[in-house]
């Protein structure tokens, strides 16, 4: 009687053998996936975010007006630890300046005029057109100068002047909003009662 039994033992153990290992197979491969996920999530994450960024520019570039508001019930207030930022010239993850990595070559002066632009976008309650004119005056501004006063070196100026400003005004929507947005704390607006 015993023979039966040691060969019903073995044969289960041995039968278990092939499920333990199943079991480790698809812990295995549990663990990959995890791993795989663990590394493509972020990429689907930051790739919806640049999609839904484009959209918001595609938006922005249609639009007429281009203003920054709160919610409703709410008013922009400066926020008081903002402290303004500048890329210099350029926008959208390209820079353009005087150097020979430059998409464009810009005049040197060029560089202080993106920078008063960029902290007049990043002023909270600054108006988009107010900033973008005084761009443009400043830009038209270094190429009155001395160093452009050869014809072709100055129309070559203008030329850039006219680009960067048409530039601003046609995709500078979503840039002078997400300035806003850093400069600005959006607060309740303050309820005035009257009484009679």
């Amino acid at each position: 009687m015993r023979f039966p039994s040691v060969f019903i033992l073995s044969f289960v153990l041995i039968g278990l053998h092939p499920i333990h290992a199943f079991i480790e197979d698809v812990k295995t491969a549990l663990n990959s996936a995890r791993g795989y996920l663990d590394d493509i999530l972020p990429l689907i994450s930051n790739g919806i975010k640049t999609v839904q960024r484009f959209e918001e520019f595609v938006e922005n570039v249609l639009e007429e007006d281009c203003y920054y508001t709160c919610g409703k019930g709410h008013i922009a207030k400066p926020k008081e630890t903002h402290v303004k930022t500048s890329n210099g010239c350029g926008s959208l993850d390209m820079i353009f300046d005087d150097s020979q990595d430059s998409y464009i070559y810009v005049e040197k002066e060029f560089s202080d005029c993106c920078e008063s632009h960029d902290f007049c976008y990043d002023s909270c309650g600054e108006d988009k057109d107010f900033c973008d004119v005084k761009f443009r005056k400043c830009l038209y501004k270094v190429c009155r100068g001395d160093k452009h006063k050869k014809f072709l070196d100055n129309k070559k100026c203008k030329l850039k002047a006219k680009l960067f400003y048409m530039a601003v005004v046609g995709v500078g929507c979503q840039p002078y909003k997400d300035s806003q947005k850093n400069a600005c704390e959006c607060v309740p607006t303050p309820s005035y009662r009257t009484e009679l």
